[in-house]
């Protein structure tokens, strides 16, 4: 069977083929980086009946992990560096997620820290009642026509109403404490307008003296307020369209605009090594705590892709900052 391939970009294809020859070691690191994620993930899965909350959040994150690498991989190999911007955010912000579930608020983390599957599973209930709380509130903003559009049928409102019941008897029954500290779905509460969302994120509660409601709080709760400056600027910029910096430079020579390329490959080293960096933590992490027979593999992989990576140039360039 014959199979067309699609059209690329002949820069593309050039940029690609020129970081391939350039930089063998650093796509050899992230092939390692991959295969080791995928093992930790079958051996997570195939680890025995799953009986706490924890250990699913546990293998949801290392899948998430994974599916978030593979992505960025994917993206460099095709000098689609820019875009893969977007992937690291990503892998930074669930480092942050693992971390804190695994050791809670506590820093450093050191490899002799150790990790209590009871605190554990108290953060992943938070997490999952977090999640379901969610969901409830879509359900609401339905039966109010704040989702899109307003469930009309007689049989699917009451058919929404069941299951919003049905849900909250069950929280309120086996996660009684979480659902206290969350208090009432904003959207039930009489008197008072709706809102469908809650303030505080699942990992808010592990924060007693100050409010840690974003991703930004949270990174600087755990010493990583810095990188998330670091990141979030050069990073978010290309999400949001809150600045221009990122699209193009002002030649102060002739004043023309220099546009820069989709396949920008100028923050190709750094992109590898951070990404390298913060796949490997997450899987240091996830490895100490749930599966741990797969430490030593995990320190060896990191061990081999630090000095895949020692000669690779990391200057951000222009175009990242």
């Amino acid at each position: 069977m014959s199979v067309t391939l699609p059209w690329h970009h002949p820069d593309g294809i050039t940029n690609a083929a020129a970081l391939l020859v350039d930089f063998p070691q650093a796509f050899s690191a992230l092939e390692e980086v991959e295969r080791f994620g995928h093992r930790l993930l079958i051996r997570m899965a195939q680890s025995g009946t799953v009986t706490k909350i924890d250990s699913m959040v546990g293998l949801a994150f290392a899948r998430r992990a994974l599916t978030q690498f593979v992505a960025l991989r994917h993206l460099l190999e095709h000098a689609a560096c820019e875009p893969a911007k977007l992937n690291l955010r990503a892998i930074f912000e669930l480092n942050l997620a693992i971390r804190y579930l695994v050791h809670g608020a506590r820093q450093p983390i050191t490899p002799k820290l150790v990790t209590s599957p009871r605190a554990r599973e108290t953060r992943a209930r938070y997490l999952w009642i977090a999640d379901k709380r969610r969901t409830l509130y879509a359900r609401q903003a339905m039966l109010d026509g704040r989702w899109v559009s307003r469930v009309s049928k007689p049989a699917d409102r009451k058919a929404l109403r069941a299951e919003i019941a049905e849900n909250l008897t069950l929280l309120n029954t086996h996660f009684r404490t979480q659902q206290l500290r969350f208090g009432a779905l904003r959207c039930l509460i009489k008197g008072r307008a709706k809102v469908y969302y809650d303030k505080q994120q699942w990992y808010s509660f592990g924060f007693p003296r100050h409010p840690v409601n974003s991703i930004a709080a949270l990174a600087r709760a755990l010493g990583e307020g810095g990188m998330y400056n670091a990141l979030y600027g050069a990073l978010s910029g290309l999400a949001h369209a809150g600045s221009i910096t990122h699209d193009f430079a002002v030649n102060q020579n002739t004043m023309q605009l220099d546009v820069h390329h989709p396949y920008l490959v100028d923050a190709f080293g750094l992109l590898c090594r951070t990404a390298v960096l913060y796949q490997s933590s997450n899987h240091l992490l996830l490895s100490k705590a749930y599966h741990p027979s797969s430490l030593s593999d995990a320190q060896a992989t990191f061990k081999l892709t630090s000095s895949q990576l020692a000669g690779l140039p990391s200057s951000p360039g222009d175009a990242f900052l």
